[in-house]
């Protein structure tokens, strides 16, 4: 058995006392969000500085990841999760998901959302993509992806991919996944009220900071 360990997390009151349990910046060292998610190591968990919604002027993009992550059944009977990509240290858009009876994997799911800030969401019933390991193959990489029509094509719509949100990995298979040539994981998302094309970057889409996900 596992000893107690006592250890600093950050809780957001205001949403009504959602515990931090990891935050995956933009352009940090890991690979896939997915399998950052679903490891089982922690990182960087005694790391104060990296408790905030924000990215600290020290390590801004280290990412973060508790324990309660890796004793999702066996701790705390979570009730809900709540997604929430980040842009300038405040929430741009959130999706909160039940999670009772649930894993690491299939929580994050279409029939358990709540609520979202994106209002189409919970009424779009032509939702191709929505899992934690999303759409990946040799040419591509997109976890934690919210997405419809075709996912693979990289033309524009509407053949080309529409959504809500995903995480760009180390192998993008179009030229818009790697905007102004940046390296590493990237966190796209529809800033609007809806969903979007993907590959308008710096228009409807936008880059967040990071993803972080909070239980309660």
């Amino acid at each position: 058995r596992e000893r107690e360990i006592i250890f600093p997390v950050y809780c957001l009151m205001s949403e009504g006392g959602f515990t931090m349990v990891t935050k995956i910046p933009t352009t940090t060292n890991a690979t896939s969000a997915a399998d950052f998610w679903l490891g089982d190591q922690e990182v960087n968990e005694g790391y104060k500085h990296l408790l905030q919604l924000g990215q600290p002027e020290i390590d801004p993009v280290a990412p973060y990841k508790n324990r309660l992550v890796r004793h999702w059944r066996n701790t705390v009977d979570w009730k809900v999760a709540k997604v929430a990509l980040i842009k300038n240290g405040r929430i741009a858009h959130f999706i909160d998901f039940n999670v009772q009876d649930s894993d690491r994997d299939q929580w994050f799911a279409k029939s358990r959302v709540i609520r979202s800030s994106w209002r189409d969401l919970i009424s779009s019933i032509s939702i191709s993509h929505f899992s934690v390991k999303g759409l990946t193959s040799l040419n591509t990489d997109h976890t934690f992806l919210i997405g419809q029509n075709n996912v693979g094509n990289c033309g524009p719509p509407p053949d080309g991919v529409v959504g809500w949100m995903v995480s760009i990995g180390e192998r993008p298979g179009c030229s818009w996944e790697r905007p102004a040539g940046m390296h590493g994981l990237i966190w796209l998302y529809s800033t609007g009220l809806e969903k979007t094309a993907f590959n308008d970057i710096g228009g409807k889409i936008d880059i967040a900071d990071s993803l972080v996900v909070l239980l309660r």
